[in-house]
């Protein structure tokens, strides 16, 4: 009788075992850069936890998350923690929202935007004029143990009217967005498809990719271990015409001959040797050229972009960056830097200055029980991400692929305050931001060799105190809020000109799971 009852005990044991590893064989979908619940996990990042993933590569899949979840004993947590990983628990550990038992799904996000100027920047208002931006996203996916494909399609008002960017959306100002395919396995990963990546934590600016421009077709492919891994990123961008315009085509120009075709390879050599410290070599070049194509050379993570990109044969134009990434952590003190080179000349023959950017970030997650503080700063010189062909110009449709501006200083003072326990969601930030923005840009004209450094002309300088506002009470909706007065002073780069105004971007957004919905029929 003992022996039958061991029997079935093991019987049980097993099945759940199989049942888990079946569960954890799901969940290959992307957790999109924009999602809300990455708030939840930089919070508790910021005290130790959830270390297990990356936090300078993103985005990150459904399983990682849930598996790091699983990693985290709820019973070791303080209150305010436990808020935190009950929200991401009700996402990614439930089976509502297409998780280990269901392999097809869908979602739909709603989001309104409005800000006092044309952009969604407070810090760098444009205009006087109020505006709204709605906008609204559909994916639809399908997951097959590791396999998984979505699509997904943006509605967005902004991707029609950005005062900076090339306009995006056409047909019913919708876009194909966040849509893949793919296999995400531990040691393995490859996906091709047209989504944001930003590599450095989420609230810091990433020197090399950044979830700033919009997002590109590309070919995603990682191999390693947690320990030490490799991962290629190849893009297509968009063309530019035979007399140096950019018109926002990816194929060849139909109006002028002589078109030159655009492509990104970007590759990242992560070494973790524990959860609490990460060194990272980072490059990227930006070929281009009328015959620059997919090829193995550029598929090779294995090629050192740094000393190959000007060897023979050497059919394109290119502009190459180098970089590295440095993350430690020390239980509620979190470090991170960034630094980046461009146009580096080892041999001393062209006699260019070098180009180079920093950006990097000091937070104390806990410096009261519900409070976090810390300091971020970004450096960018002024012939940074420009180059001396038009087409090598590190953009996307006008936008950044890594920051948005070049020839710049940005430091931020912040406190992120957690009142969870009076209004449960709710967290208040004061800022105080400053901002030297000199008179070069990696859209102009590329400088002479005179122009070097950084903060170039009559330079504009802006100082800033804010309150940032997050209220997400579930995972159905949110509301964002960016509220502050600006004081610029050299406005416009006029010496002597001065302006004070307030600024500021208010966001409502609601999500809601087609898996779910149905089931509550």
């Amino acid at each position: 009788m003992l022996i039958r009852k061991a029997s079935v005990a093991w019987l049980l044991v097993a099945g759940l075992t199989t049942f888990v590893q079946e569960a954890l064989a799901q969940g290959s979908r992307i957790v999109v850069v924009e999602d809300g619940s990455y708030t939840y996990v930089e919070r508790l990042q910021r005290r130790g936890l959830m270390l297990d993933l990356n936090p300078t590569d993103f985005p990150y899949r459904h399983v990682e998350i849930a598996r790091s979840l699983g990693s985290v004993d709820p019973d070791d947590l303080s209150e305010l923690e436990r808020v935190w990983y009950d929200a991401l628990a009700e996402r990614f550990l439930s089976t509502d929202e297409g998780g280990s038992s269901s392999d097809v799904g869908g979602s739909f996000t709603g989001l309104v935007r409005a800000s006092d100027s044309e952009r969604l920047d407070g810090l760098r208002p444009l205009g006087d004029d109020p505006r709204v931006y709605q906008a609204g996203v559909i994916a639809l996916y399908g997951e097959f143990g590791r396999w998984v494909a979505q699509l997904g399609l943006r509605h967005d008002w902004y991707y029609h009217k950005d005062p900076d960017a090339l306009d995006t959306a056409n047909r019913l100002f919708i876009r194909s967005e966040d849509a893949y395919a793919g296999y995400h396995g531990r040691i393995v990963s490859a996906f091709v498809g047209r989504y944001h990546q930003h590599w450095a934590p989420l609230a810091d600016d990433a020197l090399i990719i950044s979830s700033n421009p919009r997002s590109f077709d590309a070919i995603d492919l990682r191999i390693g271990s947690p320990t030490i891994s490799v991962r290629t990123v190849l893009g297509e961008l968009d063309s530019i015409t035979g007399d140096g315009r950019y018109t926002g085509a990816a194929g060849a120009d139909s109006v002028v001959s002589g078109s030159e075709r655009r492509l990104l390879v970007a590759h990242r050599f992560d070494w973790r040797p524990s959860r609490h410290f990460q060194l990272t070599a980072l490059e990227s070049t930006l070929f281009s050229g009328p015959g620059t194509s997919l090829s193995p050379r550029l598929l090779n993570p294995m090629h050192a972009w740094g000393f190959e990109s000007d060897n023979r044969p050497k059919n394109d134009e290119n502009n190459g960056l180098l970089g590295g990434l440095v993350w430690m952590n020390f239980g509620r003190l979190t470090v991170h830097g960034q630094i980046l080179i461009d146009d580096v000349d080892l041999q001393g023959v062209s006699g260019e200055p070098w180009s180079y950017a920093l950006s990097g970030s000091i937070v104390y997650g806990g410096v009261t029980p519900r409070a976090d503080a810390g300091l971020r700063l970004t450096v960018v010189a002024a012939r940074t991400y420009n180059a001396d062909q038009i087409e090598g110009q590190y953009i996307y449709v006008n936008r950044g692929i890594a920051t948005q501006w070049s020839d710049y200083v940005h430091g931020r003072l912040f406190a992120d305050i957690y009142v969870d326990d009076l209004v449960r969601g709710l967290m208040v930030g004061p800022r105080l931001e400053l901002l030297s923005q000199g008179e070069e840009d990696m859209r102009s004209a590329f400088p002479p060799d005179e122009v070097a450094g950084i903060l170039v002309g009559t330079v504009e300088r802006t100082y800033r105190g804010a309150l940032a506002l997050h209220y997400q009470p579930s995972r159905y909706w949110w509301v964002a809020a960016d509220l502050g007065v600006n004081h610029v002073r050299n406005l416009d780069h006029i010496e002597g000109a001065t302006d004070t105004r307030l600024s500021g971007v208010i966001s409502v957004g609601a999500r809601i799971s087609f898996t779910q919905a149905i089931g509550a029929l």
